[in-house]
């Protein structure tokens, strides 16, 4: 956990004060909005001077790029285990978008500063686009192992998983920081479903033979 605003500068080695101020940033951001972030109130609620904040970062657009890089690792850490899980792919990537959705309600100063690419800085968006690839590739093997699970398919998978992956989002989103999030305030409720939505989407994909249905 991060230090308490009494922390003084000296009590933080260099990777710790990086750390912590984005800690700190990700918890202003989700109790207060991004409106209210800015590098010289996170070192004053960290207890270090102005000047070591700018230390690790030139401005507030490289502190967002942080925490975005941070966001997406965190997210790819979420949704791994998913590919492990027993039962068929489709289970499998069931679970995956469950486990998106509640990342995003856990996660909500994360997954707030994660898709403004515009408060970013363009010089260090390397960071983000590794990070960022690392969670799509999960999400592309989750569907491709669908493909492969029930055959020939009519289906780019590409396509595939940028609907998946779109599936996932939209329900975080609307439910974590949009018109249904006052009717989603219980993360079982909201797993039931998403987990319902994606569940009968995948099923209706790939356990009906193609060229069927409307």
């Amino acid at each position: 956990m991060p230090k308490s605003s009494s922390t003084t500068s000296g009590h933080y080695h260099h990777g710790d004060l990086r750390h912590a101020l984005i800690a700190e940033a990700v918890r202003t951001v989700e109790t207060e909005g991004i409106e209210a972030l800015s590098l010289r109130r996170i070192s004053t609620r960290v207890g270090v001077s102005h000047a070591a904040a700018y230390h690790h970062f030139a401005d507030k657009s490289a502190l967002m790029t942080a925490i975005t890089a941070e966001a997406f690792t965190h997210l790819a850490g979420v949704l791994s285990p998913c590919l492990e899980l027993p039962g068929t792919a489709v289970d499998r990537l069931t679970a995956l978008g469950v486990a998106y959705v509640d990342f995003a309600y856990r996660n909500r100063g994360y997954f707030l500063v994660m898709w403004r690419p515009e408060l970013r800085d363009p010089a260090l968006e390397s960071e983000v686009i590794t990070a960022g690839d690392e969670a799509y590739g999960i999400i592309r093997g989750a569907v491709q192992a669908c493909h492969d699970q029930a055959g020939e398919l009519p289906y780019d998978p590409t396509e595939m998983t940028i609907g998946a992956w779109a599936m996932a989002h939209g329900i975080a989103q609307l439910t974590v920081d949009g018109p249904l999030a006052k009717w989603f305030t219980d993360p079982v409720a909201l797993s039931h479903l998403a987990r319902n939505i994606i569940d009968n989407t995948a099923t209706s994909i790939y356990a009906r033979p193609p060229g069927t249905g409307s």
